[in-house]
Protein backbone atom coordinates (compact mmCIF):
# COMPACT_ATOMS: atom_id res chain seq x y z
CA UNK A 1 0.00 0.00 0.00
CA UNK A 2 2.81 2.44 1.06
CA UNK A 3 4.65 1.84 -2.57
CA UNK A 4 1.55 2.87 -4.34
CA UNK A 5 0.90 5.98 -2.84
CA UNK A 6 4.62 6.50 -3.05
CA UNK A 7 4.46 6.04 -6.95
CA UNK A 8 1.32 8.06 -7.26
CA UNK A 9 3.02 11.01 -5.50
CA UNK A 10 5.86 11.23 -7.69
CA UNK A 11 4.19 10.59 -10.71
CA UNK A 12 4.21 13.22 -13.31
CA UNK A 13 0.78 13.63 -13.81
CA UNK A 14 0.02 13.52 -10.28
CA UNK A 15 2.61 16.69 -9.73
CA UNK A 16 1.26 18.11 -12.38
CA UNK A 17 -2.74 18.32 -12.07
CA UNK A 18 -3.10 18.03 -8.31
CA UNK A 19 -0.50 20.29 -7.02
CA UNK A 20 1.59 23.39 -7.46
CA UNK A 21 5.76 22.70 -7.47
CA UNK A 22 6.69 23.10 -3.80
CA UNK A 23 3.75 21.32 -2.48
CA UNK A 24 4.35 18.17 -4.83
CA UNK A 25 8.03 17.84 -3.08
CA UNK A 26 6.49 18.34 0.32
CA UNK A 27 4.10 15.19 -0.34
CA UNK A 28 7.09 13.10 -2.27
CA UNK A 29 9.03 13.87 1.10
CA UNK A 30 6.27 12.32 2.97
CA UNK A 31 5.62 9.64 0.29
CA UNK A 32 8.75 8.34 0.66
CA UNK A 33 9.23 8.75 4.72
CA UNK A 34 5.82 6.43 4.90
CA UNK A 35 7.73 3.58 1.99
CA UNK A 36 10.65 3.20 4.55
CA UNK A 37 8.72 3.04 7.74
CA UNK A 38 6.60 0.41 6.04
CA UNK A 39 9.65 -1.53 5.14
CA UNK A 40 11.02 -1.09 8.79
CA UNK A 41 7.74 -2.74 10.13
CA UNK A 42 8.18 -5.48 8.11
CA UNK A 43 11.46 -6.43 9.04
CA UNK A 44 10.71 -5.85 12.51
CA UNK A 45 7.77 -8.10 11.90
CA UNK A 46 9.70 -11.00 10.58
CA UNK A 47 12.21 -11.25 13.06
CA UNK A 48 9.48 -11.23 15.82
CA UNK A 49 8.00 -13.90 13.81
CA UNK A 50 11.55 -15.58 13.82
CA UNK A 51 12.07 -15.47 17.44
CA UNK A 52 8.37 -16.85 18.05
CA UNK A 53 6.87 -13.92 19.07
CA UNK A 54 4.19 -13.82 16.54
CA UNK A 55 2.17 -16.18 14.70
CA UNK A 56 0.76 -14.07 11.54
CA UNK A 57 -1.51 -15.84 8.82
CA UNK A 58 1.64 -15.84 6.30
CA UNK A 59 5.10 -17.25 6.68
CA UNK A 60 7.86 -14.81 6.72
CA UNK A 61 10.84 -15.41 4.52
CA UNK A 62 12.75 -16.90 7.34
CA UNK A 63 10.20 -19.23 8.13
CA UNK A 64 9.38 -20.47 4.95
CA UNK A 65 12.93 -21.12 4.37
CA UNK A 66 13.29 -22.97 7.49
CA UNK A 67 10.13 -24.97 6.55
CA UNK A 68 12.06 -25.70 3.07
CA UNK A 69 15.09 -27.09 4.93
CA UNK A 70 13.38 -29.09 6.91
CA UNK A 71 11.60 -30.54 4.14
CA UNK A 72 14.74 -31.12 2.04
CA UNK A 73 16.33 -32.61 5.74
CA UNK A 74 13.00 -35.18 5.81
CA UNK A 75 13.48 -36.13 2.47
CA UNK A 76 17.24 -36.57 2.54
CA UNK A 77 16.79 -39.05 6.16
CA UNK A 78 13.76 -40.93 3.95
CA UNK A 79 16.15 -41.55 1.74
CA UNK A 80 19.17 -42.73 3.57
CA UNK A 81 16.22 -44.97 5.56
CA UNK A 82 15.29 -46.77 2.41
CA UNK A 83 18.51 -47.55 1.97
CA UNK A 84 19.37 -48.85 5.18
CA UNK A 85 16.51 -51.07 5.24
CA UNK A 86 18.07 -52.34 1.09
CA UNK A 87 21.11 -53.48 2.69
CA UNK A 88 19.16 -54.86 6.05
CA UNK A 89 17.53 -56.68 3.50
CA UNK A 90 20.67 -57.83 1.62
CA UNK A 91 22.51 -58.67 5.02
CA UNK A 92 19.35 -60.98 5.93
CA UNK A 93 20.20 -63.10 3.33
CA UNK A 94 23.79 -63.21 3.12
CA UNK A 95 23.60 -64.26 6.97
CA UNK A 96 21.36 -67.23 5.86
CA UNK A 97 23.58 -68.18 3.32
CA UNK A 98 26.49 -68.47 5.22
CA UNK A 99 24.19 -70.35 7.89
CA UNK A 100 23.71 -72.77 5.22
CA UNK A 101 26.89 -73.19 4.12
CA UNK A 102 28.07 -73.48 7.77
CA UNK A 103 25.69 -76.20 8.45
CA UNK A 104 26.95 -78.24 5.07
CA UNK A 105 31.02 -77.38 6.38
CA UNK A 106 30.39 -78.71 9.89
CA UNK A 107 28.51 -82.25 8.45
CA UNK A 108 31.52 -82.59 6.25
CA UNK A 109 33.89 -81.85 9.44
CA UNK A 110 32.49 -84.54 10.94
CA UNK A 111 32.76 -87.13 8.06
CA UNK A 112 36.68 -85.74 7.90
CA UNK A 113 36.76 -86.39 11.98
CA UNK A 114 35.43 -89.75 11.45
CA UNK A 115 38.69 -90.82 9.71
CA UNK A 116 40.75 -88.58 11.67
CA UNK A 117 39.65 -90.58 14.92
CA UNK A 118 41.37 -93.87 14.72
CA UNK A 119 39.49 -96.99 14.81
CA UNK A 120 40.65 -100.15 16.96
CA UNK A 121 38.13 -100.48 20.58
CA UNK A 122 39.09 -103.08 23.03
CA UNK A 123 38.14 -106.31 24.08
CA UNK A 124 35.38 -106.91 26.66
CA UNK A 125 35.58 -108.90 29.41
CA UNK A 126 34.44 -112.90 28.35
CA UNK A 127 35.84 -116.35 29.97
CA UNK A 128 38.82 -117.80 29.07
CA UNK A 129 39.62 -119.61 26.74
CA UNK A 130 36.91 -119.03 24.36
CA UNK A 131 34.10 -121.84 23.31
CA UNK A 132 31.01 -122.27 20.91
CA UNK A 133 29.21 -121.48 24.20
CA UNK A 134 31.30 -119.08 25.90
CA UNK A 135 28.99 -116.31 25.08
CA UNK A 136 26.05 -118.63 26.87
CA UNK A 137 28.08 -118.68 29.75
CA UNK A 138 28.82 -114.76 30.20
CA UNK A 139 25.35 -114.33 29.46
CA UNK A 140 23.23 -116.71 30.96
CA UNK A 141 20.46 -114.15 31.44
CA UNK A 142 20.26 -113.99 27.73
CA UNK A 143 18.72 -117.66 27.89
CA UNK A 144 15.79 -116.67 29.37
CA UNK A 145 14.54 -114.73 26.57
CA UNK A 146 11.28 -115.96 25.07
CA UNK A 147 12.39 -116.94 21.83
CA UNK A 148 16.27 -118.03 22.88
CA UNK A 149 15.82 -121.86 23.15
CA UNK A 150 14.11 -121.91 19.52
CA UNK A 151 17.05 -119.62 18.10
CA UNK A 152 19.54 -122.15 19.92
CA UNK A 153 17.46 -125.57 18.32
CA UNK A 154 17.60 -124.00 14.90
CA UNK A 155 21.25 -123.19 15.46
CA UNK A 156 22.17 -126.53 16.44
CA UNK A 157 20.16 -128.34 13.55
CA UNK A 158 21.91 -126.46 10.99
CA UNK A 159 24.74 -128.54 9.31
CA UNK A 160 27.04 -125.43 8.92
CA UNK A 161 26.69 -124.07 12.42
CA UNK A 162 30.43 -123.16 12.61
CA UNK A 163 30.08 -120.77 10.06
CA UNK A 164 27.80 -118.61 12.34
CA UNK A 165 30.23 -117.21 15.11
CA UNK A 166 29.09 -115.65 18.73
CA UNK A 167 31.45 -112.84 19.85
CA UNK A 168 30.05 -111.69 22.46
CA UNK A 169 31.08 -110.01 25.71
CA UNK A 170 29.60 -109.90 29.39
CA UNK A 171 27.18 -107.63 28.31
CA UNK A 172 25.59 -107.68 31.82
CA UNK A 173 28.27 -106.32 33.11
CA UNK A 174 29.52 -104.05 30.76
CA UNK A 175 29.11 -100.31 30.40
CA UNK A 176 27.58 -99.01 27.02
CA UNK A 177 30.53 -97.62 26.08
CA UNK A 178 32.71 -100.62 27.02
CA UNK A 179 29.88 -103.04 24.62
CA UNK A 180 30.59 -100.62 21.84
CA UNK A 181 34.34 -100.82 22.25
CA UNK A 182 34.58 -104.51 22.07
CA UNK A 183 31.78 -104.49 19.00
CA UNK A 184 34.11 -102.23 17.38
CA UNK A 185 36.97 -104.64 18.45
CA UNK A 186 35.73 -107.25 16.54
CA UNK A 187 34.63 -105.57 13.56
CA UNK A 188 38.30 -103.85 12.94
CA UNK A 189 39.97 -107.21 13.48
CA UNK A 190 38.34 -109.03 10.54
CA UNK A 191 41.14 -106.53 8.59
CA UNK A 192 43.64 -107.69 10.92
CA UNK A 193 45.57 -110.10 8.80
CA UNK A 194 44.08 -109.54 5.43
CA UNK A 195 42.29 -106.60 3.88
CA UNK A 196 37.92 -107.86 4.34
CA UNK A 197 34.69 -106.44 3.39
CA UNK A 198 31.73 -106.56 5.24
CA UNK A 199 28.21 -105.35 6.29
CA UNK A 200 26.69 -104.84 9.71
CA UNK A 201 22.94 -105.33 10.38
CA UNK A 202 20.01 -106.84 12.85
CA UNK A 203 17.63 -109.61 12.30
CA UNK A 204 15.53 -112.07 15.00
CA UNK A 205 16.66 -115.07 13.08
CA UNK A 206 20.51 -115.68 12.72
CA UNK A 207 20.16 -118.69 10.85
CA UNK A 208 17.18 -117.45 8.51
CA UNK A 209 19.36 -114.51 7.97
CA UNK A 210 22.47 -116.72 6.92
CA UNK A 211 20.94 -119.65 5.56
CA UNK A 212 17.05 -120.15 5.35
CA UNK A 213 15.83 -117.57 3.43
CA UNK A 214 15.94 -116.52 -0.33
CA UNK A 215 17.29 -113.15 0.80
CA UNK A 216 20.17 -115.13 2.97
CA UNK A 217 23.98 -114.01 2.97
CA UNK A 218 24.97 -117.18 1.78
CA UNK A 219 22.76 -117.13 -1.75
CA UNK A 220 23.99 -113.89 -1.97
CA UNK A 221 24.94 -114.10 -5.84
CA UNK A 222 27.50 -111.22 -5.93
CA UNK A 223 29.32 -111.49 -2.88
CA UNK A 224 30.89 -114.68 -1.27
CA UNK A 225 30.54 -114.24 2.49
CA UNK A 226 32.63 -116.65 4.23
CA UNK A 227 30.62 -115.90 7.44
CA UNK A 228 28.54 -114.66 9.84
CA UNK A 229 29.64 -112.61 13.38
CA UNK A 230 26.95 -112.06 16.21
CA UNK A 231 28.45 -108.87 17.95
CA UNK A 232 25.20 -108.31 20.24
CA UNK A 233 21.91 -109.82 21.66
CA UNK A 234 19.13 -107.98 23.19
CA UNK A 235 16.18 -108.37 24.86
CA UNK A 236 14.58 -105.58 21.68
CA UNK A 237 15.22 -104.84 18.39
CA UNK A 238 15.61 -101.15 19.44
CA UNK A 239 19.03 -101.64 21.37
CA UNK A 240 20.36 -103.95 18.65
CA UNK A 241 19.45 -101.10 16.43
CA UNK A 242 21.31 -98.18 17.96
CA UNK A 243 25.08 -101.01 18.45
CA UNK A 244 24.25 -101.46 14.68
CA UNK A 245 23.39 -97.54 13.81
CA UNK A 246 26.62 -97.17 15.99
CA UNK A 247 28.95 -99.56 14.54
CA UNK A 248 27.40 -98.22 10.52
CA UNK A 249 28.66 -94.89 11.63
CA UNK A 250 32.01 -95.41 12.58
CA UNK A 251 32.82 -97.82 9.84
CA UNK A 252 30.98 -96.51 6.88
CA UNK A 253 32.97 -94.92 4.29
CA UNK A 254 35.76 -97.05 4.86
CA UNK A 255 37.65 -99.06 2.62
CA UNK A 256 35.67 -102.64 3.32
CA UNK A 257 32.26 -101.39 4.46
CA UNK A 258 29.30 -102.02 2.96
CA UNK A 259 26.70 -100.15 4.66
CA UNK A 260 25.49 -97.12 2.64
CA UNK A 261 22.59 -96.44 5.00
CA UNK A 262 22.93 -95.13 8.38
CA UNK A 263 21.50 -97.74 10.05
CA UNK A 264 18.56 -98.73 12.97
CA UNK A 265 15.86 -98.98 10.36
CA UNK A 266 14.13 -102.14 10.39
CA UNK A 267 13.63 -102.14 14.44
CA UNK A 268 10.39 -103.80 15.05
CA UNK A 269 8.33 -104.54 18.23
CA UNK A 270 8.05 -108.60 19.71
CA UNK A 271 9.85 -111.13 21.82
CA UNK A 272 13.47 -111.25 22.04
CA UNK A 273 16.21 -112.23 21.63
CA UNK A 274 17.40 -110.01 18.34
CA UNK A 275 20.62 -110.07 16.66
CA UNK A 276 23.42 -107.09 15.97
CA UNK A 277 25.49 -109.19 13.07
CA UNK A 278 28.42 -109.09 10.78
CA UNK A 279 29.17 -110.80 7.67
CA UNK A 280 32.68 -110.67 6.40
CA UNK A 281 34.73 -111.66 3.58
CA UNK A 282 38.18 -111.62 3.44
CA UNK A 283 40.25 -110.94 0.63
CA UNK A 284 43.27 -112.83 0.53
CA UNK A 285 45.31 -112.26 -2.31
CA UNK A 286 46.38 -115.21 -4.90
CA UNK A 287 48.94 -117.19 -4.61
CA UNK A 288 51.82 -116.77 -6.34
Amino acid sequence: MSQHIFELFCSPRFRVLAMPKRGAKKMRTLASQLWCLSENEDDERELRCHAGNTAPSVPCSICAQKVRDIELEAATLRDAAGLLEAQRATLTETVADLRDKLAKVTLQLFEVQKFVVPLGGEPGSRTMPTTDTSWMVDNKYLLELPRMSECLQQLQDYSYRSEIRFELCRQEEMTASRLLNHCEWIVQSLSRKHPAVFKIGITENVVDRWMGKFYSYKKDPYDCWQGMLVLFVGADSFSCALVESYLIHRFRGRAGCRNCKPGGETAKPGPGPFFTYCVWRTLIPPKK
